[in-house]
């Protein structure tokens, strides 16, 4: 899985391999790494965000309590400055607490030190999905800035975006906050972002239409590309 997941290297070539060394995967062993992988990535190896994260009951309950998903277009309300560097300038949100989801239950209020999960109105915060990673940060309160909940991870599940992470202080239904985005960490992982389509490029333009993606990872420190190819590559 390691091979797969650090290095990008498709595990059907690597089964490959090890049967021309006379050798065989243990696929169990590989499936077994993937889901703990999954689970790390969407902060459940704690034992935390398992409690906090939506499941199927969790969306029919908003659902039927006419709560609307989050409207998460706040996202992409940033643009390019004139500086020489092209750097980007990030516009503020603010947005009301919807829900609250603590212990597998949604509650009316949460407290200093509580992990718990957080949905919105509107978010300009990115969902972990279609391989990109999560935006970190913070909200405050409107009006008592004492009140900070730090945003670690973020997941989307039918439509509602639910921010995970602790809080200080005591956040309640209907109070109004302010998003504050990680711009630092959001800049890297944009970079990264285009750079997996300037590598899709530039793969089928040496390669041809016969190169064909098939997944990619985008974080701050890093960027994986997986693609597939008919005819074997060589150093040229």
């Amino acid at each position: 899985w390691r091979l797969y997941d650090t290095y990008g290297f498709p595990v059907d070539l690597t089964t490959l391999m090890a049967e021309e060394k006379g050798l065989a995967v243990d696929m169990n062993a590989y499936e077994d790494a993937k889901k703990q992988a999954q689970l790390l990535s969407q902060g459940k190896g704690s034992g935390v965000a398992d409690t906090i994260n939506l499941d199927v009951h969790a969306i029919t309950e908003l659902q039927g309590k006419g709560v609307p998903p989050t409207d998460d277009s706040y996202k992409y309300n940033y643009e390019s400055t004139d500086k020489v560097d092209s750097d980007y300038t990030f516009k503020p949100c603010e947005a009301t607490v919807i829900a609250l989801r603590y212990n597998k239950q949604f509650v009316d209020e949460v407290r200093t030190g509580q992990e718990c999960g957080v949905l919105l109105d509107k978010t300009n915060f990115y969902a972990e999905q279609g391989g990109q990673i999560y935006d970190t940060g913070y909200f405050i309160k409107v009006g008592d800035e004492s009140v900070e909940f730090s945003i670690k991870n973020v997941q989307v599940r039918g439509g509602y975006v639910i921010h995970i992470g602790s809080l200080e202080g005591t956040l309640r239904k209907g109070d109004q906050v302010s998003l504050y985005v990680d711009t630092s960490r959001r800049r890297l992982i944009m970079s990264n972002h285009t750079g997996t389509h300037v590598l899709n490029y530039a793969l089928r333009k040496v390669l041809g239409t016969e190169a064909d993606q098939r997944g990619s990872l985008v974080a701050p420190d890093r960027l994986r590309f997986d693609f597939t190819n008919k005819g074997a590559l060589t150093s040229e």
